[in-house]
């Protein structure tokens, strides 16, 4: 990501990888889930029920309806 001086520029314009902004978001969700958990015990259990019953409605719900 780049972006253009308007005006004084004080420092060079900073400029990032695809796969270093990636690497930034990776480990602050990561973070996230570690804070999240510490926080609240319950939290990875709930989200994996959730993950699971989106999965469940997305995959095996709709593939077991016959489309005509």
């Amino acid at each position: 990501m780049t972006y253009p001086c308007l005006g004084l520029c004080m420092f060079a314009a900073p400029k990032y990888a695809i796969w270093q902004s990636c690497l930034v978001g990776g480990v602050a969700a990561a973070l996230a889930v570690v804070i999240a958990s510490t926080v609240d015990g319950e939290f990875l259990e709930e989200s994996v029920r959730g993950i699971r019953t989106v999965s469940r409605f997305l995959f095996e719900d709709l593939g077991r309806r016959q489309v005509r």
